[in-house]
């Protein structure tokens, strides 16, 4: 999911990030490379 661009429905990808959250997944900022690279 996180890696791919595949279509997913309103409905499953509800489903999907309620899941990840369920799990402990949480939002954060987007860090792109330049931004971890020491």
């Amino acid at each position: 999911m996180l890696k791919s661009r595949k279509y997913l429905s309103r409905k499953d990808g509800e489903k999907k990030w309620n899941r990840l959250i369920e799990i402990g997944w949480t939002q954060v900022a987007p860090v792109w490379a330049e931004a971890i690279e020491p």
